[in-house]
């Protein structure tokens, strides 16, 4: 028998080759339940084994993600620093810190934990541009020790927990645990989007477009995803699209669940919401749900008025996808209705991509299926 591909067999985590780590892997329904319910399944079953896989495969994964919005939020003062100079800088910092400090406050989860006065202080205008860092504005090893030294703490306890056979106790503590990652991320995620709404406001779209695209391309990561995204089947492309989505906290309960279909021609992710920009969006009430770009263009899919600051982040993934390839690896299923869902389609072929995905994009051209052979 041909061995299984990822998105085939039992719910595991299995070493995959291409990612030389660990990899859940199992049936498209299986995988879109959140790795902390599977840690959760397995406490309840006094397995102690299985929670313990799982559980430290979910902390790599989430300490990984807080690392990466670390990082891209020290780029973005680095790139208007280095675009328009300090004081445009300084401007926009004071501007998206300002926005960031009233939104983030209002946070319930933020109340008891420290994690709001630690990124009040490194998040704050004033600290120039950072040059002697690569990260930027912000001290990225300083900056991510001091920030998850409480989940590590609570991660430690959960560890010990399962060692000593304390399941109920272990429960307990991996929701603290859970909660405190998110609470870390949604923070670093509306830094992220309220310095890019700052300088659509301040500088224009144009600028914010441009800010956006390279202050995450200038991410360490960056060129690594590529690099592997490029080469990867589209079974395999699923799998680790859906990892990285569950990581965002996506669902409505906000525990990473994502709904895993597949098609003849496709595999598609739906998110409802998101953990990032579809979560900030049905978070009424909060102002930078209203950083919307006003123009059409490619970091839009060409509309006008409804796609937020944060989400272009998305339309520029499958515009860098087409400049490396030919063709996006997955296309975004936005919809400007905050309350639906949204996704990614891989499709299962480059010439199986409907051309509207390569329209929007402003390219002229998309990928042909290879010539049949007589």
């Amino acid at each position: 028998m041909p061995p299984m591909t990822c998105l085939e067999g039992p719910d595991r985590i299995e070493r995959a080759e291409f990612l030389a780590r660990g990899l859940r892997q199992g049936s498209p329904r299986s995988l879109g339940v959140s790795d902390a319910e599977r840690v959760k399944a397995a406490l309840t079953g006094r397995d102690g084994t299985t929670a313990q896989t799982y559980v430290e495969y979910l902390h790599s994964l989430y300490f990984f993600m807080l690392r990466g919005c670390v990082e891209w939020a020290g780029r973005w003062p680095a790139f208007l620093e280095k675009r328009l100079g300090a004081e445009a800088a300084e401007l926009a910092t004071a501007s998206a810190f300002s926005r960031w400090r009233e939104s983030a406050s209002a946070l319930r989860e933020a109340a008891n934990d420290e994690a709001l006065p630690l990124l009040q202080r490194f998040l704050a205008p004033g600290k120039g541009s950072g040059a002697a860092n690569d990260a930027g504005a912000i001290n990225l090893e300083d900056q991510f020790t001091a920030l998850v030294a409480t989940p590590v703490t609570s991660f430690q306890g959960l560890l010990a927990c399962l060692a000593a056979r304390q399941f109920e106790e272990a429960a307990r503590l991996l929701g603290k645990y859970v909660g405190q990652v998110r609470l870390r991320h949604d923070l670093l995620i509306c830094y992220l989007w309220t310095y890019a709404g700052a300088v659509n406001r301040t500088f224009g779209q144009a600028l914010a477009e441009e800010g956006l695209r390279l202050s995450f391309q200038d991410c360490s990561f960056n060129g690594p995803m590529w690099e592997l995204f490029g080469r990867l089947a589209p079974t395999d492309l699923a799998a680790v699209l859906a990892e990285h989505l569950r990581t965002h906290f996506c669902g409505s309960e906000r525990d990473g669940s994502v709904e895993i279909l597949e098609e003849q021609d496709c595999f598609r992710l739906v998110c409802n919401p998101c953990g990032s920009g579809g979560a900030l969006r049905r978070n009424k009430g909060k102002r930078q749900a209203t950083d919307i770009l006003q123009n059409a263009s490619p970091s839009t899919w060409g509309r006008a008025g409804e796609v937020p600051v944060y989400c272009a982040h998305c339309a520029q993934n499958e515009l860098a996808a087409f400049q490396r390839f030919g063709h996006p690896l997955w296309v975004t299923e936005f919809h400007p209705d905050a309350e639906r869902p949204c996704g990614w389609t891989i499709y299962k072929q480059p010439w199986l991509i409907p051309a509207r995905y390569f329209e929007r994009l402003g390219a002229q051209a998309h990928a042909k299926a290879p010539s049949a052979r007589p």
